[in-house]
Order: C-alpha cells, then structure tokens, then sequence
C-alpha cells in the first residue's frame, strides 16, 4: 500500500495544452465561424452586410435584404448587388437605386456596386410595418 502513494524519483509528466478552450472571445468566435462565409462571399458582401441597417435605412430596414453581391471576372468593380424586396415596394426600386448606389459607394468608400437587381419576397404575417416601429 505504502508503494502506491509513494513519492518516487518518477514523477507524473505535467501535461500542458497548447491551446485554451474557455473562456474565449466573442469576436474570436465569431470570426473563426463566419471566415469562411466571408472568404467565400467576399469582404465587399461583408463590409455591406455589416453596414446594412445604415445603407438601406430605418424605412426600408426589414423590406430590402441584401442577398448577394457578384462581381464580373472577380474585379472589385462593376459589381451587381442582388436584393430581396417586399413586394409592395418592388415599384419603388427604380426610385431609389441612385441612393442605394451612392449609399454602397459611401459606405465602401469607392463605386464598386454598378448595378441593383431586385427579387420579390412577401415578408411574415408578423413582420408587417407597423409591428417594426
């Protein structure tokens, strides 16, 4: 019994990791989660999609989400930005496509969205504008 408890010259190695486990971040989590997302979006989408409730606006916020954005031959400009609109503001689009562009523009910092193409979407029964004010 004695031998079981005994302090011999070998000691137990000291196992030590390399890498923690918790607490982490927020932000390291989010990024190790959503880089892959944003490697295969883009960081034009990101960036957008980041600024999103800025660009589009209290009014429109709810009714225009941003879907994508494409870029011909993988340039930084001349890009397409593809949108899901509520249908009751689809004869609106032509009205505002020159401030969204120029609100991406701002935004971005250079004009890298050319061309607005809009996708009818009917939102929620819940999600009707007077519940988002």
């Amino acid at each position: 019994m004695s031998d079981t408890y005994s302090n011999d010259t070998e000691a137990l190695p000291i196992i030590r990791r390399r890498s923690r486990l918790f607490p982490r971040d927020l932000r390291e989590m989010v990024t190790a989660v959503t880089k892959e997302v944003i490697d295969a979006r883009g960081k034009v989408f990101a960036t957008l999609l980041r600024g999103w409730p800025e660009i589009i606006g209290a009014h429109y916020q709810g009714s225009i989400l941003l879907r994508d954005v494409s870029f011909p031959n993988k340039q930084a400009s001349n890009g397409t930005l593809h949108l899901d609109v509520a249908a009751h503001l689809q004869a609106e689009i032509p009205y505002i496509t020159p401030l969204l562009l120029e609100q991406c523009a701002a935004h971005l910092g250079y004009r890298a969205i050319e061309k607005i193409v809009a996708q009818p979407f009917h939102p929620s029964m819940n999600d009707t504008p007077s519940s988002r004010r």
